[in-house]
């Protein structure tokens, strides 16, 4: 399968837009690949959510397929992921260049590319980039402290408790406020001398540990690696 991949062909079956001929080349399969290249098209614009593009292609008749018209997000954007449409495919995290048609230019794939990092920007930053998100309880009801952006820049966090139990929900901090009061406890911190040499034994064993389960496991996959090295070797004998 590596020898074929480092000679252009693809080890593997072809993904939506192609197929195989006589289960040797591979070529475009017209409607699919008509599919695809809008989606790109589109998509490579900058203007539109992968939602927006699912509706905008069912709307003008672009169907995935006739069984199922509309296609699922996940499958939309494993396709513009994909490089096999500009004429290459990775192989074992290696990308190699086939020997079969491209369907969409390199230059659009880079494009659609940049809009995907686009795309996912808000949600990721709405889901993960808030400094103290998981690390705080409500006094009252005992339920997560979460953040939110204000008018784009201010982060206010609260109780995520939607209950009429709890007394505190309608109560917002500034993150600001929040960072004083934490400064102000680290800095209210102190060891001792005894305190500071027992994390450095422990810091240092947890280190000698770590080493020699690594050391271990390398051991472990050298050795696999002569199985599977004399495996192949003997396979070349057979041939």
């Amino acid at each position: 399968m590596l020898q074929k991949a480092c000679q252009g062909e693809y080890p593997g079956k072809p993904p939506y837009g192609y197929a195989r001929k006589g289960g040797k080349d591979i070529y475009i399969v017209e409607l699919e690949a008509r599919f695809v290249q809008k989606a790109f098209d589109y998509y490579s614009n900058g203007d539109v959510s992968l939602e927006v593009l699912i509706e905008k292609l069912y709307n003008e008749g672009i169907y995935y397929s006739m069984k199922q018209p509309k296609i699922y997000k996940s499958t939309l954007s494993r396709i513009l992921r994909n490089p096999f449409y500009t004429g290459d495919f990775i192989f074992n995290n290696v990308l190699y260049t086939g020997k079969y048609s491209a369907i969409i230019d390199k230059s659009i794939f880079e494009k659609a590319k940049l809009a995907m990092r686009k795309d996912n920007k808000p949600e990721s930053l709405t889901k993960h980039d808030f400094l103290f998100g998981g690390l705080m309880t409500c006094k009252c009801c005992g339920s997560s402290i979460v953040g939110d952006i204000k008018k784009s820049k201010y982060i206010y966090y609260f109780c995520s408790n939607k209950t009429k139990g709890c007394d505190a929900k309608k109560v917002y901090i500034k993150e600001k406020d929040i960072k004083q009061v934490v400064n102000e406890a680290i800095q209210n911190i102190s060891l001792t001398a005894e305190q500071s040499d027992e994390i450095l034994i422990a810091l240092k064993d947890s280190y000698v540990d770590q080493k020699a389960y690594n050391d271990e496991q390398t051991e472990k996959l050298k050795k696999r690696v002569e199985v599977l090295k004399q495996r192949i070797s003997n396979l070349y004998m057979i041939n």
